[in-house]
This record gives C-alpha cells, sequence and structure tokens, in this order.
C-alpha cells in the first residue's frame, strides 16, 4: 500500500518485484513525478521532465497486479484527476477505483470510515 508521496515507491516496488506482493493499494496517491518536481525544486528542463514521464507512464502500465485506487472527492493536494490517470493508465485488469464523497487528502478515512474499510476488505478478501 502506498499513500500519497508513497504512492511513488509502491508503484517501483510494484514494476519490479510483482512476484512478491498479490495486488496494490493506492491511497489519496499520483503517478505524476514531473508535477511533484516542480512544485519541490528549481526548474527543471522541460524535455528532461517528458522523459521522466514517458517513463513512469510506461511503468504504470506494465504493472497488472489487482489494484485498488481509494481517493478523496475534495482532495485539493492531489486532484481526484490523478486517481483516473492511474485507474485508466495501469495495465492491471482488475483495479477498482474508490472515490470518497466529501473527503480530502488527510481525511479520507475520517469522512468515509465505512467505505474506505468496505473497499479495503473486498479487495484484500479477492485476492
Amino acid at each position: 500500500m502506498g499513500r500519497s508521496l508513497g504512492t511513488h515507491s509502491v508503484l517501483e516496488l510494484a514494476s519490479h518485484y510483482p512476484e512478491l506482493l498479490s495486488g496494490l493499494i493506492v491511497e489519496s496517491g499520483s503517478a505524476n513525478m514531473a508535477r511533484l518536481l516542480r512544485f519541490l525544486t528549481t526548474p527543471v528542463d522541460p524535455d528532461r521532465l517528458k522523459k521522466l514521464e514517458e517513463a513512469i507512464a510506461a511503468k504504470v502500465r506494465s504493472i497488472t497486479l489487482p489494484l485498488l485506487i481509494i481517493h478523496g472527492e475534495w482532495d485539493n493536494l492531489i486532484p481526484p484527476s490523478h486517481a483516473y490517470y492511474l485507474f485508466d493508465t495501469v495495465g492491471s485488469k482488475a483495479k477498482r477505483l474508490e472515490i470518497i464523497p466529501g473527503a480530502g487528502h488527510n481525511d479520507i478515512m475520517l469522512v468515509g470510515i465505512d467505505q474506505y474499510f468496505s473497499a479495503i476488505k473486498e479487495f484484500v478478501f479477492q485476492q
């Protein structure tokens, strides 16, 4: 499971060691490292960012593990569009996107506790 910034780590692990994992859960995450670099660092060469985005997209497409994405409807730190992008891009056939109504980035579990844990329970017991 990867949450927020931890999504980058879990996607890396899933792409390199899929045989060691039964599935993948991403909460409030994004696969858009270029957006993060633009936000956190000094200007980066646009060509290098484009190559990085292409490499990450290829990595995400290579992931075929079962996937559950949980995201807050009102997440303004990592907008839900990132969850939809990851859902559409990942190579998994068994995948589910759970949007928690009224939830932001850091209150997702509290706002939608029943929906949150039901989704995880269903995902874990299907694997």
